[in-house]
């Protein structure tokens, strides 16, 4: 029987087997796999999306609302992919990559993030019901790319928060 050709890039993931591959093989120390550091990164990420929500309400329609809104939302997206670097891309691996270890961490850190994700939609659905589902057009979607963001850097987020700092580094 012949074998079947192996995938290089997986679409759904947005990675290349190579880029997997490196971070997973990578030995040097780096300050971003420290637990301090990825706390850190967590929460400033949290933070960048609730004041990227927040500044709609807080600035209303302006120019100066326009620019600070662009400047967190690049910051937010920058901050995430330093995030996915931190925890050696393992929330986007796709299965045939990992190790059954590395696919338990990550599976439980998916289960994790979507019991907060429960918690995320019930207070936009709350949000919604105190405004008797009444929003103006930037303000819905405000609520829907902050939804998104959180969507995609959640299972990321929960993997840098409970993930030990590597060998070799120190919290201190």
């Amino acid at each position: 029987m012949a074998e079947s050709k192996r995938k290089n890039f997986f679409w759904l993931q947005l990675v290349t087997r190579k880029q997997i591959d490196s971070a997973l093989a990578d030995e040097r120390p780096s300050r971003l796999r420290s637990q301090r550091f990825r706390r850190l990164l967590v929460v400033a990420l949290g933070l960048m999306i609730i004041a990227y929500g927040v500044s709609e309400v807080l600035l209303g329609r302006n120019k100066l609302q326009s620019y600070v809104e662009g400047l967190l939302l690049i910051t937010s997206i920058i901050s995430y992919f330093v995030l996915r670097r931190s925890i050696r891309l393992l929330a986007d691996a796709p299965t045939e990559l990992l190790d059954e270890r590395m696919v338990a961490i990550r599976d439980r850190a998916y289960t994790t993030a979507y019991w907060c994700l429960s918690v995320v939609a019930g207070i936009f659905v709350g949000i919604l019901l105190g405004n008797d589902f009444s929003l103006a057009r930037s303000q819905g979607l405000t609520m829907v790319i902050c939804f998104s963001l959180i969507v995609g850097a959640l299972p990321a987020m929960v993997l840098a928060w409970t993930l030990p700092s590597e060998p070799g580094l120190t919290d201190s």
